[in-house]
């Protein structure tokens, strides 16, 4: 799965550690979320185990600012219960419709979470980007457009701070390790 942001969220993680973490995990959360309510509808799971791995690239073509989140994805949850060893159970990849209700979910939780640090398109600009301040030249640094680019399109309200969740193709399942994960016992 790629997650993708708006610009200005890209240049405000590429100095901002802890609002990149924090980012992260609200985007893994919700996909694991998915995971386990998918889980509980197939499999009658009720307290399945994700995981997934992410490389943060902080990034673009260019050697420009573009923080954005590559993650691996098990396609499945693990479930330890009746005292037995974690046995894995797969799920089919997930429909449009649901990478969409993902991708709305990870638009309104960020939303939610810039207007509670006061990031929100109407923050003060001085307390929503101290680097200007701090560091003015950096701040008017931007990634030079395309000369071949089309116009931008409209993105709607609810997705504005998502600009793009894509599910990757599957590894097939004769393709996987067979030993148990790290937390078995």
């Amino acid at each position: 799965m790629l997650l993708s942001l708006p610009f200005a969220l890209r240049y405000r993680l590429a100095y901002d550690a802890q609002r990149t973490s924090t980012v992260l995990s609200l985007f893994v959360r919700t996909v694991f979320a998915s995971l386990r309510r998918r889980a509980r509808q197939q499999w009658s799971i009720d307290r399945g185990q994700c995981g997934a791995v992410t490389f943060v690239q902080r990034f673009g073509d260019a050697p420009n600012a573009n923080v954005h989140f590559h993650s691996l994805v098990l396609d499945g949850v693990y479930d330890a219960g009746g005292g037995q060893a974690p046995r894995f159970f797969p799920l089919p990849a997930p429909d449009d419709a649901e990478v969409a209700r993902v991708a709305a979910q990870v638009a309104r939780k960020l939303c939610r979470l810039l207007e509670r640090e006061g990031l929100d398109p109407e923050a003060d600009a001085e307390h929503a980007d101290p680097l200007a301040a701090e560091e003015p030249f950096l701040a008017t640094l931007r990634p030079p457009p395309s000369p071949a680019a089309p116009p931008p399109a409209r993105v709607p309200e609810s997705e504005r701070f998502v600009s793009a969740i894509a599910s990757t193709p599957r590894i097939s399942r004769s393709s996987r390790a067979s030993a148990a994960p790290a937390w078995a016992p």
